[in-house]
């Protein structure tokens, strides 16, 4: 499989695959068939941090916005995209786990039996997802396991006193609800004001893999990944859809502005104006499309004067609900 493709071999277990590796700088060595690749850099700001860091009043051209049908996979190995940046649907640990039992100690290398888009984004820059399963430092320490994981919605749960209250337990990166937890939540985001609303948006974390080499590619070009979830609406059968909404919609404005922040920085900094998105939170998440949409048309506007490439991306065939979305921003 593709972990033992890249490093030569098998993945074990946690104290093999770093007894076996050596990581230095931004580059991972394996010590079994002495290739090397460039993980990077791993930052998990939060929104607040990102916004801080790029004055948008400083832009004064056009975002433009288009439809990609394919895997997602295939873009990132095409040279015209080296230096660009990809939204990839992770869970809260900036990982691919299956459901919420699944560990850390599970590995990477099953991620290739999972055919969704989050998945391929993570084995296509096999080297940076190596590093955030094994070598991320949490907590003080090294690599993440079942029981010290990367936790990024801990700043909106700070907002809410989930520790004291319990509202959700975090799972392997899925946040797990009761039904009184998310009534809760949603009684207290049904006061909020619009600056209320925007400063507990500034507490979501997400993932950026910064110039993480495209191991797919055998090419040594490079791409930024931006890891971020969605609430598991579907994993709660028990739970009303409607319940779901406020909440769900706060931390999908919130992943996808931290998206499009990532990218204008990395534009900044000379990279491509191209961003790949994909529908966070859909799929067997079971956000609606209407929410994950609205949430990219509320950073398409706040973004509008930075000239950014944006390309949504629907796998296998182009999808009415995204043409039809793109169609109405390109009216005005």
């Amino acid at each position: 499989m593709w972990f033992k493709q890249l490093m030569g071999f098998d993945e074990i277990s946690h104290e093999n695959v770093q007894k076996n590796i050596s990581v230095e700088g931004a580059f991972m060595t394996s010590l079994v068939n002495g290739k090397k690749y460039r993980f990077g850099f791993l930052e998990v700001p939060a929104l607040k941090d990102l916004r801080s860091g790029i004055n948008l009043e400083n832009y004064r051209e056009n975002i433009k916005i288009s439809e990609t049908v394919g895997d997602v996979a295939w873009p990132h190995k095409d040279e015209e995209n080296n230096n660009a940046v990809f939204q990839a649907a992770s869970q809260f640990n900036l990982l691919e786990m299956v459901h919420p039992g699944v560990t850390p100690e599970s590995g990477v290398d099953i991620y290739k039996n999972d055919r969704t888009q989050g998945p391929a984004c993570a084995v296509s820059c096999g080297a940076g997802t190596v590093f955030r399963n094994y070598f991320a430092q949490v907590n003080g320490k090294t690599g993440q396991t079942a029981a010290n994981q990367i936790d990024c919605l801990s700043g909106i749960g700070q907002f809410f006193e989930n520790e004291k209250l319990n509202l959700w337990k975090m799972k392997n990166g899925y946040a797990m609800f009761s039904e009184e937890g998310l009534r809760y939540i949603n009684d207290k985001l049904s006061g909020l004001a619009k600056e209320e609303w925007e400063d507990l948006k500034a507490g979501l974390k997400v993932g950026i893999q910064w110039n993480t080499e495209v191991t797919t590619a055998n090419s040594g070009q490079t791409v930024t990944q931006v890891y971020c979830s969605a609430l598991p609406v579907g994993y709660h059968s028990m739970v009303q859809g409607r319940i779901w909404e406020n909440f769900a919609r706060l931390i999908l404005e919130a992943a996808y502005e931290a998206t499009f922040y990532a990218a204008a920085k990395n534009l900044e900094k000379g990279g491509s104006p191209r961003l790949f998105l994909t529908l966070v939170g859909g799929g067997v998440f079971g956000n609606e499309v209407s929410w994950i949409l609205d949430a990219i048309r509320i950073s398409v506007e706040k973004f509008r004067n930075v000239p950014l490439d944006v390309r949504i991306v629907s796998y296998g065939k182009s999808d009415p609900k995204v043409a039809g979305f793109i169609q109405c921003h390109n009216c005005f």
